[in-house]
């Protein structure tokens, strides 16, 4: 029995030794319903770039299977030949590297670079089934053997035992010919229509001169060249021309012929813009160069956060819908918000008074003031200006009266229309109104029965002239 209980307990812990044996040289398994999808992109028109200039990753992470992914790490090389750029590091769902997570030492926690192997590791959380995360990170090239060099990059990610590999993008880089730099290397926050002066600083690297030389800058409808002029130092008298600088704009691109740059020159290009609008907000500003068998140089890139205002008008009434006599009063509140982040200011409001009603004198009042006296043109419109704050709300009160002499019966409506420089008009909302005067009814009630008399008159008149020639044609025979 002891001999038997033995071999029980004996087979038992084999049996365990095994299996634990088993399970601990078992590669974990990827989790069912998880599954990635990877590809790089490069922004930006620079496939063919030039050494000491920036190139733009731009890595999308999509969760393909059907259950969440609570965090993977996804890996970025920072290819043979260039630098990694911390400032330009921005990330859709992470934030940019100011506002991202951070460590007890300071470095960011979601952006992280091992320094042995010259790899960008980017951690992304909580991607949910179908759902797509993306992630921008930029390096510059560095100075490259010969005159042409070929830089590739692909992303790579682990998620339990299955590696996911991206697309391989390439950038072909050139000597640098030209050396092209906006002299502003911070973010500019505006507000809309203000102006913004760009610096350019250009030089020629070559030791020969190179001609028909174009810049371009590429503009939109948010943006608007004001004024340019171009600076350039001559060799032969020592001296620098400032002169204004010609362009023309053909499918959103400004073309500036800056001509002939001498060998080692120096061209200084002053441009100043103004921000018209927030169709595309922030606003990348960025500059490229060509000559004669040169290849396309470009600048480094200003990014501009536009502030811009968020108006909103309604208009109410206590009279709203109702039936209204000759001599009644209808009085009208407009509101005017504004949601935005900047000030909307010279803001045209226009009123266009009803033609059978009447403004009360002295009865149009602000909330930014006192009783305020609009301007009235001659079709009955209201206007006047007012600057309105970021984050503030205008009311504006106006009385009417229905004049006298309106018909028996008419239907009035009233809009008010903001409008301001390089923006949209915006109108409220509609005030309706019925007008009823009894009066007028009364008036065309006599008027008609006048009328129908008349008629009924002459018609027994000409009956009894007809009757009376009829009686005489036959007493005579006819």
């Amino acid at each position: 029995m002891k001999q038997k209980t033995k071999k029980t307990i004996s087979s038992l812990f084999i049996f365990i030794f095994a299996l634990t044996s088993i399970l601990w040289s078992t590669p974990t398994l990827a989790v069912e319903g998880q599954n990635l999808e990877i590809r790089l992109e490069i922004l930006g028109n620079n496939e063919k770039i030039t050494e000491g200039q920036i190139i733009t990753y731009c890595g999308y992470v999509k969760n393909t299977g059907t259950e969440n992914i609570e965090s993977v790490d996804v890996v970025a090389p920072i290819p043979a030949g260039t630098e990694y750029v911390v400032y330009n590091m921005e990330s859709d769902g992470l934030g940019d590297e100011t506002e991202a997570p951070q460590t007890e030492d300071g470095v960011n926690a979601n952006f992280r670079v091992q320094a042995e192997s010259g790899e960008l590791i980017v951690t992304l959380t909580d991607i949910a089934p179908q759902e797509e995360m993306n992630f921008i990170y930029t390096v510059r090239v560095k100075e490259i053997e010969g005159t042409e060099a070929l830089i590739s990059n692909t992303l790579r990610a682990t998620l339990g035992e299955s590696t996911y590999t991206s697309n391989e993008v390439s950038n072909t880089i050139s000597e640098a010919q030209f050396s092209i730099q906006i002299l502003e290397n911070s973010e500019i926050t505006v507000n809309r229509n203000d102006d913004l002066n760009l610096n350019l600083d250009i030089y020629n690297l070559t030791e020969n001169s190179i001609e028909n030389i174009i810049l371009q800058y590429p503009v939109s409808n948010n943006i608007k060249i004001k004024e340019m002029y171009i600076s350039r130092y001559n060799q032969e008298t020592g001296e620098t021309d400032i002169q204004d600088q010609n362009y023309t704009v053909e499918n959103n691109i400004a073309n500036i012929d800056i001509g002939t740059m001498e060998a080692n020159g120096n061209v200084y290009l002053n441009m100043v813009v103004q921000t018209t609008g927030t169709e595309m907000n922030p606003i990348l500003h960025q500059f490229s160069i060509q000559g004669n068998n040169v290849p396309v140089h470009y600048s480094n890139v200003i990014r501009e956060e536009i502030k811009d205002f968020n108006l909103e008008i309604t208009q109410s009434s206590d009279s709203k819908d109702q039936i209204k006599q000759p001599g009644d009063y209808i009085n009208y509140e407009i509101i005017i918000k504004n949601d935005g982040d900047a000030d909307a200011e010279n803001v045209v409001i226009e009123d266009v008074i009803p033609g059978h009603l009447e403004l009360v004198e002295a009865s149009y009042v602000s909330s930014l003031g006192n009783t305020i006296y609009p301007s009235q043109t001659e079709d009955g419109k209201l206007m006047i200006e007012e600057d309105i704050k970021s984050g503030t709300e205008v009311k504006i009160n106006l009385v009417t009266k229905v004049k006298e002499d309106i018909p028996a019966e008419a239907y009035i409506s009233n809009m008010v229309k903001l409008s301001l420089e390089n923006a949209e008009d915006l109108y409220s909302n509609e005030i309706a109104n019925t007008l009823n005067n009894n009066q007028a009814k009364q008036r065309n009630m006599i008027i008609l029965g006048v009328v129908l008399g008349v008629i009924l008159l002459a018609g027994i008149g000409v009956g009894i002239f007809f009757l009376n020639k009829h009686l005489k044609n036959k007493k005579a025979g006819v």
